[in-house]
């Protein structure tokens, strides 16, 4: 069969299809969409020809914010067709990455309910800082976002977030219905009566709080925690827990494109703009990092998992605000996945898009409220296409030694920008969709700033490249005039009048419903990625008996919910069995095609990597049941009165555990979120609570931990054993009025205990230790009991290491602060 031929856009940017990409659906050779097209005069085509180049400048204004892929080009925005400079060469590989972005940063020691994931595609090794080509990668975004952190100082934004002082409750006037008594914080840019914090005070702050922040490579497409898939995301933080440090975890597919096969095939420009996006990430979730580190310390009458409002921002969402504040605006790119479309793919090119309006509504905390009354701009968006000389000046140390010392805060905002697209929403439809128009912006008519001789030589050279980029914005903005003007012609002369005027938002899918396409060369069907099968031979039987003889231990019988192929295949992996990632591919797909063993649902789309969720199929598996383990049993047969303290041991299983998800419903309450979890660390919760609520109950050991999970899973209710160093939530036994009203024991609600107090307490800590793995990261071993310790050492130091003089000002609650504006 021969091979599929593609235009060299698709080679990069692949071959959409689907309903909202017919227009392009069976055109050979193959298209991206993308490829800049010239409009037609009578003279230069037939009509066949004419109506078909203005059915793809239709799909391409719907599918790229209302521009034509060539008018992106004039504007110098797409960077397949950006022809690099020999200046452009130069790069950032002389800075050090800051210690906070530091390798050792990234070397999260997991908990045993996740794992790494599988670089896949037949390439070895894994998405983990340990692979080179993985650190290779992700250095030069390193890099770039350390070239911020040490210009934090420049943006009084940063300075406000650290700053107490600056914060004051909103009022319940501001607040709309349903919120009135509720506790939210906002703050301020920093009035001028109050002392500003030296850039020693700032820096040292935010590396004391970034003790307690850590990084990970993780998916952007499904929650290893769960079986939960989304869309795509680029990054998300999970809080601190009294067995974590915060961890930023940045989505791999951000760094799909700069390893093989795509980083063959993309641009220097495409590669600037791929590091852009992930420094901008590592940023983004730093952030939400610095204040999962703050609110504990400072911001105690803030409800967990809440966040502040900036200034007149509607939305509590920190990350977004940091990049209005630093970047100008949030970056949406050009070649945004859609549906279930393939992810990891490079960007094309990328708008600055408007940080607060509706669309945006869903990356804020939905449990805090919009404060739109009085923001006009709720109901608009804007994009800019962002020309790639600024992706590519980033990369310049020269750009951070001149520019960004003499621009200040606005050095880094997303520009200079020309000509934009404004969508408009109706508010009384829902949010609605309605028009969009083409607009010039501000930046696109300034005037050279004029060189005076008292400037110093750095002040000129920044000088210089600020006049440099208002040239460029005047000469791309008239090009694209002149561009507008030619088209309108055609059009007319085509048409009749102006098919779109500048830009048309009700142009839909029913403009390609027309059949003059006698130009078009047809394929005999719309051409779909093949999924990526390395097969597996004749190892099938080889590897199902393997499942099925370690069936008990791999608790296969309970596998009754979605799982990421990765995970289950580091379950394997832990008793020692030797299946690499591609035969453990191969033998889902086998498995699927026989409709034996496993469900699967695919998670993303070819040509870059997927992920298999999979979920156990009755068909294939014997019928028999496996035999009990007998712990509980055995526990009865020594001890038939066994209990701890006062109450029955079950009884005092069911508290403590219900108290561990009572206090974080999100991560472990019913209706069932995180159902694999490990099962050291969850056994350290339930002590935790057991000492803070019941602590003359003693602490669970192992066997009696074990013990009761085996009660529960001999009736099969709510608990159950999972693999190897995991508990696993049954899907039974947690209906609401079993959620809600859980065994209790009669102790006083005040019942706590200090460190210490109790010798039945000592040395737990040391337990926990001995029940996870360690790592050794150069020469310092970190386990999660690390994490603990560390914790606590931060709590009772945090205070004594912050030298600025408002310590006492955080004892204070929020009505007696002074405020600072």
């Amino acid at each position: 069969m021969a091979a599929p031929k593609f235009t060299p856009f698709a080679e990069v940017y692949s071959h959409p299809h689907g309903g909202v990409h017919k227009a392009i659906a069976g055109i050979v050779p193959y298209k991206s969409g993308l490829t800049p097209l010239r409009f037609l005069f009578p003279t230069e085509g037939t009509a066949a020809d004419i109506r078909h180049v203005q059915r793809l400048a239709d799909y391409q204004i719907l599918h790229l914010k209302g521009f034509t892929a060539d008018q992106l080009c004039i504007l110098e925005t797409l960077a397949i067709t950006h022809e690099a400079s020999p200046s452009e060469n130069i790069t950032l590989n002389c800075v050090p990455i800051h210690p906070i972005f530091d390798k050792p940063r990234w070397l999260v020691p997991l908990p045993k309910h996740l794992a790494q994931y599988p670089l896949g595609l037949d390439r070895p090794g894994y998405w983990s800082v340990e692979n080179d080509l993985v650190w290779n990668a992700l250095k030069p975004a390193l890099q770039l976002a350390s070239q911020a952190l040490d210009n934090i100082h420049t943006w009084l934004w940063f300075e406000a977030l650290l700053d107490p002082r600056c914060y004051d409750q909103i009022p319940a006037s501001e607040l709309p219905a349903g919120h009135k008594t509720a506790y939210f914080e906002r703050f301020k840019l920093r009035s001028p009566h109050l002392t500003a914090p030296s850039r020693g005070y700032i820096l040292q702050k935010m590396t004391i709080l970034s003790q307690g922040i850590q990084f990970n490579i993780a998916s952007g497409v499904e929650d290893g925690r769960t079986e939960h898939t989304w869309g795509a995301t680029d990054g998300l933080t999970d809080e601190r827990q009294v067995w974590q440090h915060t961890i930023c975890n940045i989505s791999y597919q951000l760094l799909e494109p700069l390893i093989p096969p795509m980083n063959g095939k993309i641009t220097p420009a495409e590669r600037a703009m791929c590091q852009f996006q992930i420094a901008m990430t590592i940023l983004h979730e730093f952030t939400h990092g610095l204040w999962d580190q703050l609110l504990p310390h400072e911001h105690k009458f803030v409800q967990h998992q809440m966040e502040p409002y900036f200034e007149d921002e509607p939305m509590s969402e920190l990350g977004v605000s940091m990049e209005n504040a630093v970047f100008g605006g949030t970056d949406t790119r050009f070649t945004k996945p859609t549906g279930k479309g393939p992810r990891g793919l490079p960007p094309a090119g990328i708008f600055c898009s408007d940080a607060f309006c509706w669309p945006m509504r869903r990356s804020a905390n939905m449990d805090q409220p919009y404060l739109v009354e009085n923001y006009n701009s709720w109901w608009e968006i804007k994009y800019f296409p962002i020309p790639i000389t600024y992706f590519i000046n980033l990369h310049n140390p020269f750009f951070w030694r001149a520019y960004v010392k003499a621009k200040g805060s606005e050095a880094l905002h997303m520009g200079p920008k020309t000509f934009g697209s404004r969508y408009m929403f109706d508010q009384d439809e829902g949010g609605m969709e309605r028009y969009g128009d083409l607009i010039y912006h501000p930046e696109c008519n300034q005037e050279d700033v004029i060189i005076s001789n008292s400037m110093t030589i750095e002040e000129q050279n920044a000088v210089v490249l600020e006049n440099t980029r208002r040239r460029d914005a005047k000469r791309v903005a008239n090009a694209l005039v002149g561009n507008h003007e030619e088209r309108q012609r055609s059009e007319k002369l085509v048409f009749g009048s102006e098919h779109h005027g500048l830009f048309n938002i009700s142009d839909s899918d029913s403009d390609f419903d027309s059949n003059d396409d006698a130009a078009m060369s047809h394929a005999p069907s719309t051409y779909k990625y093949p999924r990526y099968d390395p097969g597996i031979g004749p190892f099938y039987d080889q590897v199902r008996e393997l499942l099925i003889y370690h069936r008990q231990e791999l608790a296969l019988d309970s596998l009754y919910f979605d799982i990421a192929e990765h995970m289950l295949l580091e379950y394997i992996h832990r008793l020692d069995l030797d299946i690499k990632p591609e035969w453990w591919r191969g033998f889902l797909l086998a498995c699927e095609r026989r409709g034996k063993l496993f469900k699967i649902r695919e998670v993303g789309a070819p040509p870059t990597s997927t992920t298999l969720m999979i979920k156990r199929y009755d068909i294939g598996w014997p019928t028999d049941r496996l035999p009990p383990r007998g712990l509980w049993e055995t526990l009865q047969a020594s001890h038939p009165d066994h209990t701890k303290g006062p109450y029955p041991l079950i009884e005092v299983f069911d508290y403590g555990t219900y108290k561990v998800m009572d206090d974080d419903k999100s991560m472990f309450g019913p209706p069932i979120n995180r159902i694999d979890f490990d099962k050291s660390s969850f056994r350290f919760m339930t002590n935790r609570a057991l000492k803070k609520y019941a602590p003359e109950c003693g602490r669970l050991e192992e066997w009696e931990f074990d013990a009761c999970i085996d009660f529960y899973e001999l009736r099969d209710q709510k608990w159950l054993f999972g693999p190897p160093g995991i508990i696993r939530k049954s899907e039974n036994g947690w209906d609401d009025s079993d959620a809600g009203s859980p065994v209790l024991l009669d102790v006083p609600s005040s019942s706590s205990s200090s460190e210490g107090e109790d010798d039945t307490w000592k040395g737990e800590e040391d337990d926990f230790r001995d029940g996870v793995e360690g790592k050794v990261h150069q020469g310092r071993v970190t386990t999660r009991a690390d994490y603990v310790q560390v914790g606590s050492r931060q709590e009772a130091e945090y205070m004594e290491q912050i030298t600025h003089p408002v310590t006492a000002y955080l004892d204070l609650p929020p009505d007696q602060r002074l405020r600072g504006g």
